[in-house]
């Protein structure tokens, strides 16, 4: 056989080999890791919730949740109101990174409560 067909399938192969292992990696996170060594961080200034399981994100001014109950995903005010869970669980895939500002808590006089439980 010629030496074209060797290289273009050993060309292939380390594609391939490659592209597994990125993969691998982006589901690992050590992409992230990777990046940041080499200058490409954001400085913390990302909330990731992504490879957490959300139970529950409210919203005290409206005095409302969302909150997953027995496997459903539900919205809570005066009324409880059942959600598409599927739809629930892609919103959460595409906004399980966003950007965020640090507060410097000794700025506020009332008691901060967390609203995300995870």
């Amino acid at each position: 056989m010629k030496i074209g067909y060797w290289f273009k399938l050993l060309t292939l192969t380390i594609a391939l080999s490659v592209t597994v292992l990125s993969i691998y990696w982006l589901n690992q996170g050590h992409m992230v890791k990777t990046l940041s060594s080499i200058g490409f961080s954001n400085n913390g200034q990302i909330l990731n919730w992504c490879e957490n399981r959300i139970q529950s994100l409210g919203i005290p001014s409206a005095q409302a949740t969302l909150t997953e109950k027995a496997g459903r995903w539900v919205w809570q005010t005066q009324d409880t109101t059942p959600l598409n869970y599927l739809s629930v669980e892609k919103w959460f895939a595409k906004y399980c990174q966003i950007p965020v500002k640090k507060v410097n808590f000794e700025d506020f006089n009332s008691p901060m409560t967390p609203i995300l439980e995870v």
